[in-house]
């Protein structure tokens, strides 16, 4: 396979003191850039395309994502959406078209410039079958990091839609296991509420996980070697996750 070059590109290369680098040449072999400079490409060693002063920059990154929703502005309301996960996970058919939701919202990612996403709450294992198909080739998507379905309390944020409800230790270390033989890079606590749970000002930072019920999915997850993050909204809430 021949390298590629591109040409006439303007890049922005994401250093401190970055300036805009114009007329500059992008050469390419596989998977990996060898070369960015001020040079003329062999033409008969390698494939040339010629970006016509569009713009290069280095592949975003976004460390808090929900795949099943794409994150565009939209008037439409979608009602229960508890329910609507219900319907997803329902059969066979179901989830696949849940799975088609998720493929969608990370290829739209994908061509806003994002090449790595972190999920941090979704429904059942879609995002790490998602995540083993780009990883495969076999679709084309951003890299994915995944937890999976988060770990969160009965009534707590986004019970029942992102997040699975536990109410004590032994559920919190079977809800472990389970993402664990899902294949997830890593685990998510849904520790206090969040802004779309609150009916009145100081309710999103209300402590919903106890500490020591946060402490058990901890351990467990690291015991599994496993890093945890956390939605935290409120003072109470940021000490029991540093903690």
């Amino acid at each position: 396979m021949k390298k590629v070059v591109y040409i006439n590109a303007n890049i922005y290369n994401g250093t401190s003191n970055m300036k805009l680098l114009s007329n500059f040449s992008i050469e390419v072999d596989g998977n990996k850039i060898t070369r960015i400079g001020q040079f003329e490409p062999d033409r008969s060693e390698c494939k040339v395309i010629d970006l016509k002063g569009k713009y290069v920059v280095p592949g975003l990154i976004n460390l808090h994502s929900h795949l099943p929703s794409s994150g565009k502005i939209s008037k439409k309301k979608l009602g229960d959406k508890a329910k609507l996960v219900k319907f997803i996970t329902s059969n066979a058919l179901a989830r696949k078209i849940g799975f088609i939701l998720c493929k969608n919202s990370a290829k739209l990612a994908l061509n806003a410039g994002i090449t790595t996403v972190r999920t941090v709450g979704g429904i059942i294992d879609i995002d790490s079958k998602l995540r083993d198909k780009i990883n495969s080739g076999k679709i084309l998507g951003p890299r994915l990091i995944v937890c999976n379905g988060a770990i969160g309390v009965k009534g707590g944020h986004m019970d029942g839609t992102v997040a699975n409800a536990v109410d004590d230790e032994k559920e919190a270390i079977e809800m472990v296991d389970n993402l664990v033989s899902q294949k997830v890079d890593a685990i998510k606590l849904m520790i206090t509420g969040g802004v779309l749970d609150g009916d009145k000002p100081g309710n999103p930072g209300q402590l919903a996980m106890s500490e020591e019920l946060v402490k058990h999915c901890v351990d467990c997850a690291h015991n599994k070697g496993l890093k945890v993050a956390a939605h935290v909204e409120g003072r109470e809430g940021m000490e029991v996750a540093i903690k």
